[in-house]
């Protein structure tokens, strides 16, 4: 483990009272992280022990992927939602440069409390999914336009921008937005994955199948 990804994971460590675990793509599902509070909500039993890191990701993506674990963890703790939590992570990913800086950010999140989260939870807020990235996002649109928009709100990000679709993807009810979400979704992993792991000659999506890239 190189030294910067060190510092962060001893802090982590410290912060969260749990083990930091990198695992391959098979045993993520081709995730590039995860925690146990998310895993309770996806419902993997077997990934609540401890946050998880891809380990075939460059140190640099691992420390942001640490970050945005780590944030969304404690955003749910607070009772925050999986997509919300998941958006406020993302912001993090970038924002959070130093382990001084991450344990600045979870103290925050244990002060702040959730007053100025609280939604009333109506058939509306379940069904549609209410991102502070705006992403001008649309599944009625050209599938070139939707995903344009989507990258553009990431600043090109590709990973951030899947990971984005994938939230919406798995908190929407609307069946079709959910489909399309999904699509596009898989679509920035597999391009994500394919520039990574160039020559490798494997891209799975979440699921571990096989993906085209159209």
């Amino acid at each position: 483990m190189k030294k910067r990804l060190a510092s962060f994971v001893k802090t982590v460590k410290s912060l969260e009272r749990e083990p930091v675990e990198l695992k391959g793509n098979r045993e993520l599902h081709d995730y590039a992280g995860m925690n146990p509070e998310a895993a309770r909500v996806m419902g993997w039993p077997d990934k609540d022990k401890a946050i998880e890191l891809d380990k075939n990701q460059d140190e640099g993506v691992q420390v942001k992927n640490l970050v945005h674990e780590t944030v969304e963890q404690e955003h749910m703790k607070k009772g925050m939602s999986y997509h919300d939590a998941h958006v406020q992570a993302l912001k993090a990913e970038t924002a959070v440069k130093t382990p001084g800086q991450l344990v600045n950010k979870v103290n925050q999140i244990r002060g702040d409390g959730m007053s100025k989260h609280k939604v009333k939870v109506t058939s509306s807020t379940n069904k549609f999914f209410h991102p502070k990235v705006e992403m001008d996002w649309h599944k009625n649109e050209n599938v070139d336009a939707r995903r344009e928009h989507a990258l553009k709100a990431h600043d090109g990000d590709e990973l951030s921008t899947a990971r984005a679709l994938g939230a919406l993807a798995n908190v929407t009810q609307d069946k079709e937005t959910s489909i399309v979400a999904r699509k596009d979704a898989n679509y920035f992993y597999a391009k994500h994955n394919r520039e990574r792991n160039l020559g490798a000659g494997v891209v799975r999506d979440r699921r571990g199948q096989h993906l085209r890239m159209d």
